[in-house]
């Protein structure tokens, strides 16, 4: 793609002129989701200026603009996977998609000692609805396992195959690794068993050209977000013959025929799954996006995206320490790697400090993960609006800090070097001096005695290990983690407990400093932890 070309495209994305921390923002989180285009915004903008009214059943004027456009958005997306479009259902993204084919397709014909077939890079959302059906039925879960060179092993595939499953789940492509699986030829392999099979096109459908008939797949599902459109939207494509035979899995207005209080009669497919009103907007949206999509030269930007992947892995594989997670032969412009002593949150967050925004843990595949002996992994993950000097100062701020945090060792704790870095911390001015602050003291707290079992806590990103006990009427509190920053809070909240301030003190604290971004759900979950007990225990 020449320069030209590509500074129009960046220049349909708005976000794109953000900056982070007075840094211009690189962003390679494209896998969790992708920015949206002028188009996108503007045609989502434009039906709540002037189009907004529910569809299909009043008769007045915005009704009927806002039906005719909902339904052209419907149009829009079977022409974008070439499909018909009553074998489009709108929901509110992938993982509704695989739960209304679990529940909708699978559950009222699936008996106990029935199998599933599933990939061991499926993500979270194409292996939970299954496993629980599976426990609940008392059916088998089948795994696809990986060959060394990171493809799905084929010929386990097929020996699955031939004990006749009652379905087949893959993903298009990994979330993790990036590799394209030959799905045309796996699905035709199971179809020649009489298998029906669903495939997770979450992460194609932003790379690849879709095409139903050619595909031939039984069901597909993708979502609006990681194809440039808005967020909780998305498409179930179904075969219209299976569509039809399916019960409802939700039931409500929109999707009957007839109700009286002895019978209610559904309507056909698509609008017997789409229950209540729909994310109208959503769906105009994610017709723009796959109109901008189609609107760009595809083979141009997928050799773009290539040669950004390409120039990025070999890069990656020249620093020293990282080790890069394997991938088959054909992928998606997706690297996951991991550093032999940094943990992948603190590579990740460093990042951050320098404008560059990557994703770090187990990106909902912890099955994978635990496959290569590993609880987290970096990822970097390109578009088609990325640059190639993005990717080289990706390279040079990711080696520079490998170098860097490679050079700290952990030491035993020693109170002296705990307050200097903790004086540091309180007195940084911007986010990347207190973040390395952060990774220093990280850097000197650890004590690897409280690494017990009994000390671990559950849930959280990074492991993290807490001793929490009462002695004589006061608190005594000790952790580590495998995460630096993690390892820091933990020392910051102990200096703060041991000189007697309250527990919504110690929280003030912390988000006077700023740490508060530092504590997520998932990746903060063991301070979270930590707050919860001593407001129980100490408040």
């Amino acid at each position: 793609m020449d320069s030209q070309a590509l500074r129009r495209i960046r220049s349909s994305f708005p976000i794109l002129n953000t900056r982070v921390d007075g840094k211009p923002l690189i962003y390679f989180d494209n896998g969790a989701t992708t920015q949206k285009p002028r188009d996108v915004i503007e045609a989502i903008t434009q039906f709540y200026r002037k189009e907004n009214a529910n569809v299909h059943r009043a008769a007045h004027h915005l009704s009927s603009l806002a039906t005719a456009h909902f339904e052209q958005a419907r149009d829009q997306l079977a022409q974008f996977i070439n499909a018909q479009p009553n074998e489009i259902i709108w929901t509110r993204g992938a993982t509704e998609g695989l739960n209304l084919v679990a529940e909708s397709y699978l559950r009222p014909i699936i008996k106990p000692g029935d199998r599933i077939v599933i990939a061991i890079t499926a993500h979270h959302a194409a292996i939970l609805p299954f496993q629980r059906l599976a426990q609940q039925i008392g059916a088998h879960l089948d795994v696809v396992e990986l060959t060394e060179a990171g493809d799905l092993n084929l010929e386990q595939y097929q020996s699955h195959l031939q004990k006749h499953p009652k379905l087949v789940v893959l993903p298009h492509a990994s979330n993790v690794l990036g590799t394209i699986y030959p799905i045309k030829e796996m699905i035709k392999q199971a179809k020649n068993e009489g298998v029906t099979t669903l495939i997770d096109g979450a992460q194609a459908a932003p790379h690849l050209n879709l095409d139903m008939q050619d595909l031939k797949a039984d069901f597909y599902v993708f979502s609006g977000h990681k194809m440039f459109g808005p967020t909780g939207i998305g498409v179930l494509f179904g075969r219209e013959a299976l569509l039809n035979t399916m019960p409802p899995w939700q039931v409500g207005g929109e999707m009957i025929e007839s109700v009286s209080f002895t019978e209610t009669r559904y309507a056909e497919a698509p609008l017997r799954f789409e229950a209540g009103t729909p994310d109208i907007a959503g769906a105009i949206g994610l017709a723009a996006a796959a109109e901008f999509i189609q609107s760009l030269n595809r083979a141009e930007i997928e050799q773009h995206e290539q040669q950004l992947a390409s120039h990025l892995l070999l890069q990656i594989k020249s620093i020293e320490g990282i080790k890069i997670l394997p991938s088959g032969a054909t992928t998606l412009p997706i690297v996951s790697f991991y550093h032999e002593s940094i943990n992948a949150d603190d590579l990740a967050a460093q990042l951050d400090a320098q404008g560059i925004a990557v994703r770090a843990g187990s990106h909902c595949a912890q099955p994978l993960m635990q496959s290569f002996g590993l609880h987290s992994s970096v990822r970097i993950s390109l578009a088609f609006y990325n640059t190639m000097d993005e990717v080289d100062h990706c390279i040079s701020v990711l080696r520079s800090l490998c170098q860097d945090q490679s050079a700290m060792k952990e030491e035993d704790y020693h109170p002296d070097s705990a307050a200097n870095w903790i004086e540091q911390i309180e007195q940084a001015t911007d986010w990347p001096t207190r973040l390395n602050a952060l990774m220093s003291l990280g850097s000197a707290s650890t004590d690897p005695s409280l690494k017990r079992p009994e000390n671990l806590v559950a849930g959280c990103a990074s492991q993290t290990w807490l001793k929490l006990r009462g002695e004589r009427g006061a608190i005594k509190l000790d952790g580590c983690s495998e995460s630096r920053q993690i390892t820091a809070l933990v020392q910051l909240i102990k200096v703060q407990i041991e000189k007697g301030s309250t527990v919504e003190h110690v929280k003030a604290y912390l988000a006077e400093l700023g740490l508060e971004r530092q504590l997520s759900r998932t990746r903060g979950n063991a301070i979270q932890r930590l707050i919860e007990w001593l407001e129980t225990h100490y408040s």
